[in-house]
């Protein structure tokens, strides 16, 4: 539930990402950032560009198909998700 997770992030390392923001509303995610001169979607858009990358994906497929059914969906799925070699 929200609130477990919660209670689980006040016991992780404060330095790292996961025990930081993971929930938001419209007061958290467009009064506070607009306050701050943040421009949220930009921001966003910034972190997709950088950070969306097939070589920093992995899938997992199951079905009752075969495999090459299956393996041709994935191909027509997912062939254009760019791969930017992402680090």
């Amino acid at each position: 539930s929200w609130r477990l997770d919660q209670l689980q992030k006040t016991r992780y390392n404060t330095e790292h990402p996961i025990s930081k923001f993971g929930t938001g509303n419209k007061f958290t995610l467009k009064e506070m950032t607009a306050k701050k001169g943040i421009d949220l979607r930009a921001e966003l858009l910034k972190f997709h560009d950088a950070h969306y990358s097939a070589n920093q994906m992995t899938l997992s497929v199951c079905g009752r198909e075969s495999l090459d059914t299956l393996q041709q969906w994935v191909l027509d799925l997912f062939s254009d998700v760019p791969n930017k070699d992402v680090p």
